[in-house]
């Protein structure tokens, strides 16, 4: 294929979305995937999956030759049945059993009518998303050092049932070194998805994501596991200690990770900024939960990761245990320089950091919180 008429050929598509004209079939999204990929134009795709959005959300109709055939039958049956109902109605003792009849007949026609679009554009749909997220994303370089995270135009979806859903939609974040950030929002909004991405667990659909100078987007799985081990620590609800280990040696184990040993941080000396240096050789069964969590925070800070990342740390421990966790992260921050990165839906939290952030339906506000409060002056 020839770029010029790749680009030809996507303009005609996206000038027929919008005309309202699509009748290509659907074996087509192939050659769609083949002109952005040939084209190393990745973005011209993605363009053209927004236009199909477009569509979708202003209830344009585009079907395949097969469903459209459907959909003229059914259309066709539709109207002959509404005039027949309306000229039965003028006589509605007589044609009482065929009024209920009919009205029922024509909820049904407009129920399959909508399942053949919904299903044939959802499915039209999740199949080049899936085909984009398979292209090579083009790749920039951080020219702002300053900044150890910064993502530009992040757009994430998932799957569910051959259907697409847009998780994140245009991302645009900078956060520099060193800073205390809370993410906040609701339930489903995004907020775990925005971690998993700038932490390397999952990959963005589209954008970029340079985290400590290094892009993620085209990194296969073996590379992003190799980023997390070298540059991020992650702290889940879950504790995920070995039973078997000590604290100690739960905390060794995090720090054996870090291939840099002269970066790595005294074991003995987390395990005493944690309050914990006492329990070392305590078993996991033998701590309360709170400690089972501090547990978890030293595993992750001893190989002195550039970032930690925290995914509702104090969801599962009561509130005064809750405090005693933000003070250990307040201080990692203070002491190491860490960034600090938590996602919570306590609001005050958010009181004690540099910058807040604010997820809800896949888009993000960005504060600088310049009344940062004492942590004992809140209740978390």
């Amino acid at each position: 294929m020839k770029k010029n008429s790749n680009n030809s050929m996507f303009k005609k598509i996206s000038d027929d979305i919008k005309a309202n004209n699509i009748t290509y079939k659907i074996n087509k999204w192939k050659k769609y995937y083949a002109a952005a990929n040939y084209g190393k134009k990745p973005e011209i795709f993605h363009n053209y999956i927004l236009n199909i959005e477009e569509a979708i959300a202003k209830k344009k109709i585009f079907l395949s030759s097969n469903e459209r055939r459907r959909y003229v039958s059914y259309k066709k049956i539709l109207n002959n049945a509404t005039i027949y109902l309306k000229k039965i109605k003028m006589d509605e003792i007589k044609y009482e059993k065929q009024i209920v009849s009919y009205t029922k007949k024509i909820k049904d026609l407009e129920t399959a009518i909508n399942d053949i679009v919904t299903t044939f554009q959802n499915k039209f749909h999740a199949n080049l998303v899936k085909h984009l997220e398979k292209c090579k994303k083009p790749e920039m370089k951080n020219e702002d050092v300053k900044n150890i995270i910064s993502l530009k135009d992040v757009v994430k979806y998932y799957y569910n049932n051959n259907v697409a859903f847009k998780i994140l939609n245009g991302i645009n974040l900078d956060i520099e070194k060193g800073k205390f950030v809370v993410i906040l929002g609701p339930s489903g909004s995004g907020k775990t998805t925005l971690l998993n991405i700038i932490s390397g667990i999952d990959k963005a659909s589209m954008g970029q994501v340079i985290v400590n100078e290094e892009n993620l987007v085209n990194k296969t799985s073996r590379q992003l596991t190799a980023f997390r081990k070298n540059n991020v620590g992650y702290i889940f609800q879950q504790y995920g200690l070995l039973p078997n280990l000590t604290v100690k040696e739960n905390v060794e184990i995090g720090a054996n990770l870090q291939t840099n040993k002269s970066l790595t941080i005294d074991v003995d000396d987390i395990l005493q900024q944690v309050d914990l240096y006492h329990l070392k050789d305590k078993m996991p069964a033998e701590l309360s939960g709170g400690q089972q969590q501090r547990v978890s925070i030293a595993r992750s800070v001893a190989k002195n990761p550039y970032i930690l990342f925290g995914d509702e740390p104090t969801a599962a421990v009561d509130q005064n245990t809750a405090k005693s966790i933000i003070k250990i992260f307040l201080k990692i921050n203070k002491l190491y320089r860490t960034t600090v990165i938590l996602v919570t839906h306590n609001t005050n939290i958010a009181d004690l950091a540099d910058i807040v952030i604010k997820v809800d339906n896949g888009k993000l506000t960005k504060t600088y919180n310049k009344k940062k409060l004492n942590i004992d002056k809140i209740n978390i």
